[in-house]
């Protein structure tokens, strides 16, 4: 995938001394966030290894060489995936290293065949919250206690894209004195789900852009 001058997104595995670090600042983040709650035993890395597993995917956002970031993915089912510990320095933060991020997790969750991911959050990461309801994520109760539990239908997410893009294109073909009928309305439609599935064969997670 492209990348910028600075930021990439990197798969590693989770034994790696950035990812066991960044590990110990998130949880150090989250003590400070929320000072009534005992995180101690979030911060023992034993939990890390089953992102390595099938199925699952650890990947680490570097700003040129220093590592700022990380995220896993997990399943939960045949069909649903887990986003874990999705953590960034302050040094990304609103450089849109948090999108990139969720977009890369969302490529690998599509890799591994899952067709929805849940993910949870607090109250008190306001920041987290409004970044994945932007990216369609939508409240759930599947029984887990946990202040926001939320899950995205990956597939739909996809079409509703497929059908926002041929849109605005049809637009700016009107808009340039050109009208499209049903036959080259679908042939854009095919052309657009050629080139993501060609995008998806060359490997969603290897890095990507910046904002």
């Amino acid at each position: 995938m492209e990348r910028s001058a600075t930021v990439r997104i990197e798969r590693e595995h989770t034994s790696g001394a950035a990812s066991r670090e960044l590990r110990r600042e998130f949880v150090g983040e989250l003590a400070r966030r929320y000072p009534e709650q005992d995180f101690s035993a979030d911060a023992v890395t034993d939990e890390l290894p089953v992102l390595d597993a099938p199925g699952a995917v650890w990947l680490v956002v570097y700003d040129g060489d220093e590592a700022v970031g990380c995220g896993g993915l997990k399943g939960l089912d045949e069909r649903t995936g887990e986003i874990k510990w999705v953590y960034l320095k302050e040094s990304v933060r609103g450089r849109g290293a948090g999108r990139l991020l969720l977009a890369a997790l969302e490529d690998a969750a599509r890799e591994l065949g899952y067709t929805h991911v849940r993910l949870s959050t607090g109250d008190r990461q306001p920041e987290a919250l409004g970044l994945y309801t932007s990216a369609g994520y939508v409240p759930i109760d599947d029984g887990l206690p946990v202040p926001h539990r939320l899950e995205k239908d990956i597939s739909a997410w996809d079409r509703i894209r497929h059908e926002e893009r041929l849109a605005a294109t049809k637009r700016m073909l009107q808009d340039a004195g050109y009208q499209l009928d049903q036959a080259g309305t679908d042939r854009m439609r095919e052309r657009l789900e050629e080139h993501d599935a060609r995008r998806a064969q060359a490997g969603p997670v290897a890095g990507a852009a910046g904002e």
